[in-house]
């Protein structure tokens, strides 16, 4: 994560913190996977027309 300044400073635009893993999905911003797994899998089906589990 540090070897791309660009992408940090976008980072720290989009949430205000440097936490991983950091997750943008649809304009949310999802921290974690454990706490958002369910979230992301339920953003992923609706870009995909798949059914969340």
């Amino acid at each position: 994560m540090t070897a791309n300044a660009q992408y940090l400073a976008e980072l720290n635009k989009l949430v205000g913190h440097y936490m991983t893993p950091t997750i943008v999905l649809d304009g949310q911003v999802l921290i974690g996977f454990g706490p958002s797994f369910q979230r992301i899998e339920e953003l992923l089906a609706a870009r995909t027309g798949a059914k969340a589990r």
